[in-house]
């Protein structure tokens, strides 16, 4: 536990995306309802679960979004850590293993490898769901092992609130039920509750959405869906392949741990473990199943693989468990476990195969381009995106519309009077379900756009399409990623560049100002001291 808090500690750092769940949650609390932008109805968010609980401090003390998400991201990795010393120890117990300190063992090494689990980490202080959609899943597959099913029903239905991906986690759980745990024929009591444990949160939640947002699937996964699917597969397997290359440890100990497991299970000792194994290979399979969903989908383009978090603790639950297994069965069959070298040797060779899988992990975390330095260069990016909106709430008036590329920061500090356009669709209807799916900025699930809805019919009297908040030198020219698609709006004169330098330092900001109130929306810009207007060359 100590190992992980430290660990969480080395990424410490809120993401940009975070702050589009505290825009929706500071509208529930304050009595807007669960929307973006007041008055438009629009599932911009994949993370119900999350969303309400964060919301609950400011509902009552009026602040403390971004403290509790924090706090209760780095409690729930923690809780990972705990509940994957705890199921290891119950399969392991439950295949023969009579010795205390034995089982413990095995509970340590999942526990250790969770501890140290970077993806899982990374995210745990980032205002994000990751770490309590992870524990969700440890726990669904705690209460199935301990025959609690519709609790496990209720679980598999909070992680599904919690992410969508949660109906691939339920739905694999429903199968390994329907195969039954290998120790008895199935039967269908465990299946019933289990279904009922799912349904009694799934069936209202799925009506109240389709009530309040008139849709079935968030505007997210419409947003982010319907792009060419070679490209999709290709980016997904880039993702996995630098994910596997930064893990390939632990994948290997995986990938041994379930060959083992699969050869031990064909001899005639593991059949008093057939309800632990069976339990080993649903972890196997959830970690599978959800690779391969990921890899569909074309990852996702935050540091430090955030999709693939549940993955490295479902793997290490699973490897610790089925060596605890394996061990455990042959000791059974000799009776005699103290006398047996070899079992002797494989016991005490645990803590070195930990500590070396632990001490590349976190080395992993330190060092691999991706994971720490890429988590806190975005956390300056979302730092200096706040600071724009700060500036947007303090000079622009109530009910001014604005478009922009990065929907998090900029937004919810610009307040919810400052009616904010999602240039990629996440929060707009009509750009997430029918714009154009054409993937512009070639970044995985940023693939709808509509500049001709976005000028034309919302009229943003202010657009900004950074996502690095900051430019080094005063930028005069449309964004290249953005040229073919806004740069026609500049230059027939619909909208005016404006550059500012921030407080006297090399930090600059363009916006683009609609050309019948850049007048006035440039002076009250210019009226705040951290921002100075400079005009462009020829302006």
């Amino acid at each position: 536990m100590a190992v992980s808090l430290a660990h969480q500690m080395l990424f410490y750092t809120v993401t940009e995306d975070a702050f589009i769940t505290y825009r929706y949650a500071l509208n529930l609390a304050e009595g807007r309802g669960l929307v973006f932008n007041p008055g438009e109805r629009v599932e911009g968010y994949s993370n119900f679960l999350w969303t309400v609980v964060v919301a609950i401090p400011q509902a009552i003390a009026g602040r403390g979004i971004m403290a509790v998400s924090i706090a209760l991201g780095m409690a729930c990795t923690v809780g990972c850590v705990v509940l994957a010393y705890l199921l290891t120890n119950r399969i392991v117990a439950s295949a023969g293993s009579k010795s205390r300190a034995e089982v413990g063992r095995f509970g340590l090494l999942a526990a250790a490898l969770t501890a140290v689990a970077g993806s899982l980490a990374a995210y745990a202080s980032s205002g994000m769901e990751s770490s309590l959609f992870t524990l969700l899943v440890l726990a669904t597959c705690f209460a199935v092992f301990t025959d609690h099913h519709f609790t496990a029903g209720v679980l598999a239905a909070l992680g599904t609130m919690t992410r969508p991906d949660g109906a691939l986690v339920a739905v694999v759980v429903l199968g390994s039920l329907l195969a039954g745990r290998g120790d008895r024929v199935s039967r269908p009591r465990p299946v019933v509750l289990y279904t009922a444990g799912v349904l009694v949160l799934a069936v209202p939640w799925t009506v109240w959405r389709l009530l309040y947002y008139g849709h079935l699937l968030p505007n997210t996964l419409a947003a982010k869906s319907g792009g060419a699917l070679g490209w999709q597969l290709s980016e997904g397997l880039k993702y996995f392949a630098d994910f596997g290359l930064a893990h390939h440890g632990l994948l290997l100990v995986a990938v041994a741990g379930a060959t083992v497991l699969a050869l031990h299970g064909k001899a005639g000792p593991a059949a008093s473990s057939k309800p632990a194994r069976h339990a080993v290979w649903l972890l196997f399979t959830i970690a599978v199943a959800y690779t391969l969903f990921v890899v569909y989908v074309g990852g996702d383009y935050m540091a430090a693989w955030r999709f693939f978090a549940p993955v490295p603790p479902l793997l290490a639950t699973a490897t610790a468990s089925a060596t605890g297994i394996v061990l455990a069965g042959r000791a059974t069959d000799r009776q005699d476990l103290e006398v047996r070298p070899t079992h002797q040797d494989a016991h005490r060779g645990l803590p070195l195969v930990t500590a070396t899988l632990c001490l590349m992990s976190l080395l992993i975390s330190v060092m691999a381009p991706r994971m720490a330095p890429l988590i806190h260069t975005g956390g300056r990016y979302t730092a200096a995106l706040a600071e724009i909106g700060d500036w947007f709430h303090a000079r622009l008036e109530p009910g001014t519309v604005i478009s922009t590329v990065a929907n998090g920061a900029i937004s919810y500090n610009a307040g919810p009077e400052i009616v904010v356009v999602d240039a990629l669709g996440l929060t707009d209807e009509h750009i997430g379900r029918q714009g154009t799916k054409d993937n512009p900025i070639h970044v995985a699930g940023h693939i709808s756009n509509d500049w001709e809805y976005v000028v034309n019919e919302r009229r943003p009297s202010l657009v900004i399409v950074t996502g690095r908040g900051y430019a080094t030198s005063q930028p005069c020219a449309v964004d290249a990623r953005y040229a073919g698609a806004f740069r026609h709006w500049v230059e027939n004169g619909s909208y005016r560049t404006a550059t500012f330098r921030r407080d006297g330092q090399q930090n600059w900001v363009v916006v683009y100002l609609r050309s019948d109130r850049f007048p006035d929306l440039r002076a009250a810009l210019d009226g705040d001291p951290r921002f100075t207007y400079v005009p462009c060359p020829g302006q």
